[in-house]
């Protein structure tokens, strides 16, 4: 009960002591138990090397199973893939935004700009960077006594305010070809000889969303008798780029950690039973001699 109270308040009880307490009780109760059977029927130093090996053993097997698969619950994993903004020092935070695809950071992007054949992504594959575009753009809400995130390109409050495939042209036609197209590079991401992949990169160019007719007497800030603007970019905003770069996460990496060491300790645990066994033969096969 006393235990229960004191989880209620968020402290060093709670989560990390107590986190602390359930591995523990989790590992006495479990592997404890068990060892304490084995010890009871085989002696206390063979029971703890069955024991260790038979646990490292369950470890090996479902460590191959984190490994090869992408299980939904909570197993180890690591950074999953993402495309991000490109570090910046510190001086310049913001550099992965530019004003012109020839000013971006990645010369091989900058590039681009002055090349004729370059060919942006199709349209329809636009969204694949939407995700990017939102986590840098928009504000978080911090809930709570939580930390704010460090956001040095958060400006907008909804994701609608940002553009990265213009709907209209600038005649209200629905775009195709039109002036307010939008474009997107991604170069890079090769893999030679399938063991290290490349750098991938990516050039989104956005604009700010052409704002409604607002009227501060509805609470939705749109006047419903004014007829809505025309969908597309603020033509007084200039576009901007922005530039990313694609993280390969390490989801695999942490269960591969696992993998390996217990099959480590696997093996020292079976090379101990077996070397037991065998100084075991070799003593009563002594004995024998003795007495004959």
């Amino acid at each position: 009960m006393l235990a229960v109270l004191a989880a209620e308040t968020k402290s060093l009880w709670d989560p990390t002591i107590l986190g602390v307490l359930t591995v523990l009780s989790g590992v006495v109760l479990f592997c404890g138990s068990t060892y304490l059977l084995l010890a009871t029927n085989v002696g206390a130093r063979l029971g703890f090397q069955i024991a260790a090996a038979a646990f490292t053993g369950i470890m090996v097997l479902l460590s191959s199973l984190w490994l090869v698969t992408q299980t939904p619950l909570n197993s180890p994993k690591g950074r999953v893939p993402l495309w991000k903004p490109v570090a910046c020092p510190k001086v310049t935070p913001t550099c992965a935004r530019v004003d012109s695809l020839a000013a971006a950071p990645i010369n091989a992007l900058a590039k681009l700009a002055n090349d004729p054949k370059a060919k942006s992504i199709p349209a329809e594959n636009f969204q694949q960077l939407r995700p990017a575009i939102d986590a840098a753009f928009i504000t978080v809400t911090v809930v709570g006594d939580a930390k704010a995130p460090v956001q040095p390109y958060a400006k907008y409050q909804q994701s609608a305010q940002v553009l990265t495939v213009a709907p209209v042209d600038l005649n209200g036609v629905p775009n195709k070809n039109g002036r307010e197209t939008l474009k997107e590079y991604i170069i890079g991401g090769d893999a030679p000889f399938l063991v290290k992949h490349n750098p991938k990169y990516a050039a989104v160019e956005y604009c700010e969303k052409l704002p409604q007719p607002s009227d501060t007497f509805y609470p939705s800030g749109v006047d419903p008798n004014i007829k809505p603007t025309t969908p597309g970019c603020d033509p007084k905003v200039p576009h901007k780029w922005m530039v990313f770069v694609y993280d390969y996460g390490s989801i695999r990496l942490p269960p591969l950690m696992y993998f390996l060491t217990f099959s480590t300790l696997f093996g020292v645990s079976l090379y101990a039973l077996h070397s037991r066994e065998m100084a075991e033969r070799r003593a009563a096969k002594a004995a024998n001699l003795v007495t004959a």
